[in-house]
């Protein structure tokens, strides 16, 4: 049983060979035989013989100092030392490494790393190195990944709906504007002005006829050559406008200059024109008033003969009008 000498703790040398407690070497007594038996286990005794011995004719040759590989080798002969390297400024706490870089225990640290989605570990930001020390490159180790492209939250029935509305909206516009691409103001003025100067040809595409009227008068050369042969039956017919058929024909087309209409009233599809004109002759001036009844076909007001199955005028008659005495004229 012996001592520890660290901690004066008992120890039994045949069993341990360190302190259990803390955990000091014990030396170990060793028993020798023989006659240096004496000496090795007995502290008080002579100092043993040396063992060293010179054989003859040897001389003792020195042994060479082991090389030291942790000091810097010396500068080779005739060469300027090299300044020491300036010690860099560190942070209290802080150490240095074999690297050279300044370690500060005091910086904060980065968040651990998050593998959550996939997107590879966070890198840490770089640590500090001393002042004069080549910086370091850091390479990212994080993949280079392509960002998918933003998807609108709208749903696509959203553009249909909106594409039929904006056809719809066109379609309905559309159809207005085609629908009312006359008025049947102007339109009453432009057919009386027609048939005061005889332009038949024009009174035609003015004019809504009957299916029958249509057949009869499949042309405007057509309708133009009836309304002719017509009136020149008419003036032929009386002996007394005969001779001035030419008169009567100037008459109508000076009172075609002096036509005017009034606003139109509208029910669905067809409208009525007040219409008036001034007309002289041989001396004498009459006002004229009547009523253009107008119907809308595809957008175009024309002046109405739906209604006379054989083409007659009675819609020009009334048109044109009858003279006004009194305030009894029109229709």
């Amino acid at each position: 049983m012996v001592t520890c000498p660290r901690c004066q703790q008992p120890v039994d040398e045949t069993v341990r060979t360190s302190c259990p407690l803390c955990f000091t070497p014990i030396p170990q007594t060793t028993v020798a035989s023989g006659p240096l038996a004496g000496h090795l286990t007995d502290p008080a005794s002579p100092a043993a013989p040396s063992l060293d011995y010179q054989l003859p004719g040897v001389s003792p040759t020195a042994s060479p100092p082991q090389p030291n590989y942790m000091q810097p080798s010396p500068p080779p002969p005739g060469s300027l030392p090299m300044p020491a390297a300036p010690r860099p400024l560190m942070n209290p706490g802080s150490r240095v490494s074999l690297t050279g870089e300044v370690i500060d225990s005091g910086a904060p640290q980065a968040p651990p790393p998050s593998y959550v989605g996939g997107a590879g570990p966070a890198m840490s930001a770089p640590r500090p190195t001393a002042p004069g020390a080549p910086a370091r490159n850091t390479i990212s180790a994080r993949r280079p990944q392509e960002t998918a492209p933003a998807r609108s939250g709208a749903s696509p029935v959203v553009g249909i709906v909106i594409a039929i509305v904006v056809i719809l909206g066109g379609g309905v516009g559309g159809w207005y504007f085609w629908m009312h691409r006359t008025n049947p103001k102007d339109q009453a003025l432009a057919v009386m002005k027609a048939y005061l100067t005889q332009d038949y040809r024009t009174a035609y595409s003015l004019t809504a006829f009957s299916p029958e009227a249509s057949k009869k008068f499949p042309t405007p050369d057509a309708y133009a050559a009836a309304q002719s042969s017509g009136a020149d039956n008419v003036i032929s017919s009386n002996p007394m406008l005969k001779p001035m058929k030419s008169a009567i024909e100037e008459s109508l087309k000076t009172a075609a200059g002096t036509a005017t209409v009034a606003e139109a009233t509208v029910t669905g599809d067809k409208a009525d024109v007040p219409t008036s004109f001034q007309i002289s002759f041989a001396g004498q001036s009459l006002s004229m008033k009547g009523t253009a009844h107008m119907i809308n076909e595809m957008g175009v007001w024309k002046l109405d003969q739906t209604a006379d199955q054989g083409g007659g005028g009675r819609a020009t008659i009334d048109m044109l009008g009858r003279p006004d005495i009194g305030g009894r004229g029109g229709r």
